[in-house]
């Protein structure tokens, strides 16, 4: 009696370790049915070319042999990545593509997208990679993009969107690349984008952003790429931008800036890339832009800037490529040692009052365009 009193106890725990180690095959086909039915109900809005969706049948049940459709390896084998890219499809996303729980990469580049962007998206706590761009899709982008504590790029751009930036995508602790370009956003630009601890890339040129650049408060932010081309921002350049000690690569052509270009611009060692060309800027140019040996395309056209090149141009940016200071108020001389800046490939210097003589400009190996013209210079 005794004996079995013992046994008793370890025969129900060894009932209840049985059960469960035979119920996870079960559990584990059910994640794996689930992933199932989440892309026949994403597939169930689209429209494609024929054969591009043909493998996604009800009369296949192993989804990791559907196209575009990658799987993880080790058992249990679940949807890790939908890539679509470039295929023709045409309908709109269905939030049911958030039941794929273990995404980690959402490809739909180039193809014929509409409606909206469904906010479940955000809820995918595994994705990384969010690559909806050069589609027609339409709407707010949801914040809840934001919310994501995994996600590292997102590719928006070249689709319909409006409204504004969500707030939550520039405070975001995970996202490294923001592409939100050629769409319809409005609104001000976010401060906390200026302060960001993660984004590394941010591209926003061709949408209708106005107000001011905010200012740069944290100290050595980490993006390295900024492009706010084709907007209506206005104002005066903050001299914070100098905080931006990471730049390489800053694009501000075809807004409403006006006032002085900061010095502090000047001071960004990495900055190889700067256009602020097609603004209301004016004033001189300040001589540490002039003597930045990292640049090599510099872009100040179609302003209203003054006073002379210097001199020695050749020496202070020794790796510059394209110069274009086209369509200015620049007067006095050609420098004679530009025709020595041997890595040159592009000068515009057309429409200012530059006078003197022409510069020999044979013997620059590299040279492809120049254009001198409508000033008053002597040949």
């Amino acid at each position: 009696m005794a004996s079995s009193a013992v046994l008793f106890p370890s025969f129900v725990w060894f009932l209840y370790l049985f059960c469960f180690l035979c119920s996870l095959p079960l559990a584990i086909c059910k994640e794996a049915e689930n992933d199932r039915h989440a892309l026949l109900c994403f597939k169930s809005r689209l429209s494609g070319p024929a054969g591009v969706l043909a493998s996604w049948s009800n009369k296949s049940f192993d989804v990791c042999e559907w196209h575009g459709i990658t799987c993880s390896k080790p058992y249990p084998r679940r949807v890790i990545a939908l890539d679509l890219e470039s295929e023709g499809i045409s309908g709109s996303i269905s939030p049911c593509v958030a039941n794929l729980t273990s995404i980690t990469r959402l490809q739909l580049s180039n193809n014929n997208f509409s409606g909206g962007i469904p906010s479940e998206i955000g809820l995918l706590r595994r994705l990384r990679d969010l690559d909806l761009s050069r589609n027609n899709l339409e709407g707010n982008i949801p914040p809840s993009l934001g919310s994501s504590s995994s996600l590292t790029y997102v590719n928006l751009g070249v689709n319909a969107l409006t409204g504004v930036i969500p707030e939550s995508l520039a405070y975001s602790s995970s996202l490294r690349i923001l592409w939100l370009n050629s769409n319809s956003l409005g609104g001000k630009l976010p401060k906390a984008l200026f302060n960001t601890s993660s984004l590394v890339d941010i591209s926003l040129q061709q949408n209708n952003l106005v107000g001011s650049i905010p200012v740069v408060t944290t100290t050595s932010p980490p993006i390295e790429y900024l492009d706010l081309s084709d907007n209506h921002i206005s104002g005066k350049l903050p001299s914070s931008l100098g905080n931006l000690s990471s730049l390489v690569d800053l694009r501000l052509t075809g807004n409403n800036l006006v006032g002085s270009i900061p010095e502090s611009l000047g001071y960004i060692s990495p900055l190889q890339i700067l256009t602020l060309t097609a603004n209301n800027l004016s004033g001189t140019v300040p001589p540490s832009l002039f003597n930045m040996s990292s640049l090599t395309f510099l872009s100040l056209g179609n302003n209203s800037l003054v006073g002379r090149l210097p001199p020695n141009i050749s020496y202070t940016l020794p790796n510059i490529q394209t110069l274009v200071l086209s369509t200015n108020k620049f007067d006095g001389p050609i420098p004679a040692s530009l025709p020595k800046a041997y890595n040159l490939r592009r000068l515009y210097l057309y429409n200012n009052t530059l006078t003197e003589f022409i510069p020999f400009f044979g013997s620059l190996p590299n040279l492809e365009e120049l254009d001198l013209s409508y000033n008053r210079l002597e040949t």
